[in-house]
């Protein structure tokens, strides 16, 4: 018997409270009269907190040649642009939604950047959400009662806001972070009917199991649908839904003491399946063939097995510390602070230095924390189980799938972070009063640490602002622009749209001495070269006398930028 706020009693049921989970409506204890706006007032609290975190200098650095394309994609039409992404890795979802994005607030590097920074503030909404839910399932905990949810949804919320990767790719104009907020709202709306099924499992639901179950309108919407979008926002978020498949089987196969609730959870089940299945019968039928050329990362090669380990190893640590210091650097920190060379700095890089094993200690605590308090209840139908196979399944089947094809974890596994964000909450809040302050100081600091080193990012790869200067003052409409390596030239033409551009593929160790097809005969010509990476274009600095019989032309340097930037304009005057 628990008594309310008013006076009000409301009997929880043993099996409920055992299994932990959430009493049925009419036997929640009325808690909103006395501290209802709590909960609401620190939600979008911390939200606004995460959304002005991600708009702050979100514009500062140049977009990216991945954002170019992306950017100049969603300027096309929308059947043009299903006719590119179906040649892609990736889905339809993202580009539409940022096409009909920068039609209302332009196409900038701010403005384009912001619809993930949006989709970032909507992932902190839901790991609050989220973690609202998980700490009101405990036993003897109600979702009314701020005291026992507010410290787990709170802390994983703000984690999540400050996380250093999760801010970079909140102020990315990519997919990444669109896809791990449905990614994130199909988990929410699987735990949410996966409360439902443990009741009847239970015999605790309302109905009975002999009466045929049916999908909910709420399922369709709060778990068929944004699972949905985020297959067609990116195809490995099919890996969240496999971990909610092997959570369900798993549930199937646990003893239940209404046998027939089995086959009533399981026809539920394959009904919602059923309908993503339909909603996504387009994104299958709209699929054309998929080469590895289509990505412009083609060029990166897979990992080895000891790499795909040390990025497995690493992930959870890089969620919270976007750089580190190698452990050999210390003793040499060290040093340099020891004998006060420089004492302001070596105290910087010292703290930069510890910053690493600090986390990475507070995290393995914290997951072996969250580890023993969900092992102990020994519950196979724990809700927890599903936010570590939610974090688990992605994360290892990447790593594994990277030995293979250039995925990285850090980017491709994004959407497996905010669950295992929740777990490091729930282990953090398992620690004793002094310790948990301590790892939750060691874990903020860091993080906000990172956050400041984010914002000071001036340049970001492929920043051709200063080439598109350079065309802007000299070129003319008629002028022909030549970038190499091709692929290039969508990072210049973003800048400067009104020329016309034409691109050429360099020959070997210089250049095609075949005149331009299609050159105006009035207009000049312009040579924008790329030796960024000796190793990947192969074109030595060395080479430019190459290019010299080019069209018959001779040369004049323009901008020389071969440091740091290696990038040289040219401009070739007619002999």
């Amino acid at each position: 018997m628990t008594t309310g706020a008013e006076g009000e009693t409301a009997t929880t049921s043993p099996r409920v409270a055992r299994h932990g989970l959430t009493p049925r409506r009419e036997e929640r204890v009325p808690q909103r009269a006395e501290r209802g706006w709590v909960m609401p007032a620190l939600l979008w609290a911390v939200t606004l907190f995460a959304l002005g975190v991600r708009l702050r200098h979100i514009g500062r650095a140049n977009l990216w040649l991945d954002e170019v394309v992306g950017v100049m994609l969603a300027r096309r039409t929308v059947p043009e642009i299903l006719d590119n992404v179906s040649r892609s890795p990736h889905g339809p979802a993202y580009y539409l939604l940022l096409k009909g994005w920068t039609t209302i607030f332009g196409d900038g590097a701010g403005a384009a950047r912001a619809l993930s920074a949006a989709a970032g503030a909507v992932v902190v909404y839901l790991v609050f959400r989220i973690g609202a839910r998980l700490a009101g399932d405990e036993p003897g905990a109600t979702h009314g009662d701020a005291r026992r949810v507010a410290p787990l949804a709170g802390l994983a919320a703000l984690l999540t806001a400050l996380s250093p990767v999760q801010l970079y790719f909140s102020q990315e104009a990519r997919f990444h972070m669109v896809a791990t907020a449905f990614s994130v709202a199909a988990l929410a709306g699987y735990l949410r009917w996966r409360g439902h099924a443990v009741r009847l499992l239970l015999d605790e639901g309302e109905g009975s199991v002999d009466t045929p179950r049916v999908v909910r309108p709420d399922d369709l919407l709060r778990f068929v649908l944004p699972t949905a979008l985020a297959l067609y926002a990116y195809l490995l978020s099919a890996l969240p839904l496999a971990a909610c498949w092997l959570d369900v089987g798993l549930l199937l196969v646990a003893r239940a003491p209404n046998p027939d609730a089995r086959r009533a959870v399981a026809r539920e089940w394959l009904l919602l399946q059923g309908a993503i299945v339909l909603c996504c019968v387009p994104l299958v039928l709209g699929r054309g063939d998929v080469g590895v050329a289509s990505s412009t990362q083609s060029w990166r090669s897979a990992l080895d097995v000891r790499e795909a380990l040390w990025e497995l190893f690493y992930y959870p640590v890089h969620q919270f510390q976007s750089g580190f210091r190698w452990w050999s650097d210390m003793g040499d920190r060290w040093g340099s602070f020891h004998y006060g060379l420089g004492r302001k700095s070596g105290i910087s890089d010292w703290l930069r230095v510890l910053s690493f094993p600090a986390t990475f200690l507070v995290l393995v605590l914290a997951i072996i924390a969250a580890l023993r308090v969900t092992l102990r209840g020994r519950d196979r139908r724990s809700p927890w189980r599903a936010v570590w196979l939610a974090a688990l399944v992605p994360l290892v089947a990447v790593t594994v799938i990277s030995t293979r094809q250039s995925l990285e974890p850090s980017r491709y596994a994004l959407l497996a972070a905010p669950p295992l964000i929740l777990l490091v909450a729930r282990g953090l809040l398992a620690f004793g009063p002094r310790a948990r302050f301590a790892a939750i100081a060691i874990l903020v600091g860091t993080m906000a640490r990172g956050a400041l080193g984010q914002w000071r990012v001036d340049v970001r790869d492929t920043d051709y602002r200063s080439v598109a200067a350079v065309l802007a003052r000299g070129a003319r409409g008629g002028d022909s622009v030549v970038v190499s390596p091709s692929y290039l030239s969508p990072a210049v033409t973003y800048h400067v749209p009104s020329l016309a551009f034409e691109v050429r593929n360099r020959v070997g160790w210089g250049w095609s001495s075949a005149a331009f097809p299609g050159r105006s005969a009035t207009g000049d010509w312009w040579l924008v070269l790329d030796y960024r990476t000796d190793t990947m274009f192969r074109a030595p600095a060395d080479s430019l006398p190459a290019a010299e019989p080019f069209g018959g032309a001779a040369l004049r340097v323009v901008m020389d930028t071969m440091l740091p930037s290696k990038i040289r304009v040219l401009k070739l005057v007619p002999r």
